[in-house]
């Protein structure tokens, strides 16, 4: 059991704050938190994508597979994965390569916390959360969950004005029954399941309202329930800005047609709530089981050009402007 090492997971569905709050709990001293300027700072780690893309990796040949395409993301090379460790040390699953590299990481650099966002298919798919959640409690003497939460309204927004390659179909009136119900039976099913967690474990909740406007007595709460070897970080400044990609667009309302969407769905969902889990798992058979990572940096050193093009075309704008920035440009 490690004594010494806590895991932070951030709990929260997508566009309510949990790159932001991340990128906070970064300017802790003696926490881990993977972060890149290509990533809006704070890098996801979608552990259970990962486990459930590499499957059962106990024969060789899968095994020799994860490691291989696992050890050419991002986020094992922000995490300082060392691929010939895993090969001389090998694990029963991608949930014990994972937590391994955390471990190492932070023994390697004296760290106390190491941060991320629990991926949020754990909400989707409870029993694979109760294997991730047996292993940590039996891994760690302590475990700190910090939940946050926006309205409903803004998170909506949020989402149908991020920036990505879906931008223009969220936006589309064709599309406005399926994008609209996706984004109520995330909000539905994720924050269902995140509000048991809270109550269950010894957890932190923060609205993202007070977040926002009350931002230093939030970090004061934060400070006092790891807790942190001072408060000098609380006054740092913000090494990356919040991840806002609708901001330009705030002054745009959600249009009538949507607005009517969203009152019947969270109206049936509110009614039936496993409808919402059944919403999600349908659309990840339909999508089927991409591969979750990414190669951001690759891309940017080795095919700047291919990078830019692709992020052209997924209208990722301020991921464009930021590589320019990086190449001096």
């Amino acid at each position: 059991m490690e004594k010494e090492i806590i895991p932070v997971f951030i709990l929260g569905a997508p566009r309510n704050g949990t790159t932001w709050l991340g990128n906070t709990l970064g300017k802790i001293e003696e926490a881990f938190c993977p972060q890149h300027e290509l990533h809006h700072g704070f890098h996801e780690s979608n552990i259970l994508r990962y486990k459930r893309y590499y499957g059962d990796i106990s024969n060789t040949e899968d095994y020799i597979n994860c490691l291989e395409d696992y050890s050419s993301s991002d986020y094992f090379k922000l995490a300082e994965g060392n691929k010939e460790y895993f090969y001389k040390n090998r694990k029963k699953s991608f949930f014990q390569v994972y937590l391994k590299m955390m471990d190492r990481y932070c023994k390697k650099h004296e760290k106390k916390f190491w941060v991320t966002k629990l991926d949020p298919m754990f909400f989707v798919y409870n029993k694979e959360w109760q294997v991730f959640k047996d292993i940590i409690n039996e891994r760690y003497k302590d475990i700190k969950y910090i939940g946050i939460k926006r309205n409903f309204e803004d998170y909506f927004k949020s989402y149908v004005y991020m920036e990505g390659e879906n931008f223009q179909r969220r936006v589309s009136k064709i599309y406005y029954p399926v994008t609209t119900l996706l984004g109520v039976a995330r909000y539905s099913a994720y924050y269902d399941k995140i509000d048991k967690i809270i109550k269950q474990q010894n957890s932190l909740f923060i609205d993202f309202a007070d977040f926002k406007k009350d931002h230093e007595n939030q970090l004061k709460r934060i400070s006092e329930y790891l807790p942190t070897k001072n408060t000098n970080w609380i006054t740092k400044p913000d090494k990356y800005k919040p991840n806002s990609s609708f901001a330009k667009k705030k002054e745009r309302t959600l249009e009538a047609l949507t607005k009517i969407f969203i009152s019947i769905y969270r109206f049936i969902l509110g009614l039936f709530p496993s409808i919402a889990i059944l919403v999600l798992t349908a659309y990840e058979k339909i999508k089927g089981e991409e591969r979750p990572g990414y190669r951001k940096l690759i891309k940017a050193k080795y095919f700047p050009d291919k990078f830019m093009k692709e992020l052209d075309d997924s209208s990722a704008y301020q991921i464009k402007e930021k590589v320019r920035s990086m190449s001096g440009e």
